[in-house]
């Protein structure tokens, strides 16, 4: 958006209070995206931790029965399921 400059007016007044409460609104986004991004990021290794940990409870078999090994289980909680 461009802002059209009165050509009768020479100088333009910057309100101080506007500026600073301008900046503060866009400095709350920010940090409003960026605490949510890192939440998600944290729920997600939550849940990709306690994933982990419920398939290396199991035991041989019953990891064979869903076609995995103790090797695959960072790859299939992660990516899923290797193809084959």
């Amino acid at each position: 958006m461009t802002r059209r400059i009165n050509p009768e007016v020479k100088t333009q007044q910057i309100d101080p209070q506007r500026l600073r409460l301008r900046a503060e609104i866009l400095r709350n986004r920010v940090l409003r995206r960026w605490l949510v991004r890192s939440l998600r990021r944290l729920a997600r290794a939550c849940a990709v931790f306690r994933a982990e940990g419920e398939l290396r409870a199991m035991d041989a078999r019953e990891l064979h029965d869903l076609g995995l090994d103790q090797g695959s289980i960072c790859y299939a909680v992660r990516q899923g399921r290797e193809p084959g």
